[in-house]
């Protein structure tokens, strides 16, 4: 099957103009696809600070893959990781919740 699609892919990318007028209408993905973006409320990223390698996505790795988190190999000369050391499965719950509960309104249109 995967190779199937892969010709039809391949196909269609080879014939531009056939790609484009079959990716328009109702087989262009974003005209029913919507996004939610999580943590889309104030109060939610003022507590949950986006970040890379900090406090925020340790905590997250923390509270759903804790075998995956190694404290021990941080190194404080990378300064955006510098945060981690306070991450804690807690704080990646409280992080994962309030991300849900805003994804939640958003397809609810719910306020607060």
């Amino acid at each position: 099957m995967f190779q199937l699609y892969q010709l039809r892919f391949n196909q269609l990318v080879n014939d531009g103009e056939e790609f484009s007028s079959y990716y328009s209408g109702d087989n262009n993905p974003f005209s029913w696809i919507t996004v939610l973006p999580a943590r889309s409320r104030k109060k939610t990223r003022k507590r949950f600070v986006s970040d890379h390698a900090g406090i925020l996505e340790c905590s997250e790795m923390m509270a759903i893959y804790p075998e995956c988190v190694e404290l021990s190999r941080l190194d404080d000369s990378i300064w955006y990781a510098r945060s981690s050391r306070q991450a804690s499965a807690e704080f990646g719950e409280a992080a994962l919740e309030a991300a849900a509960d805003d994804i939640e309104a958003a397809i609810f249109k719910t306020k607060e």
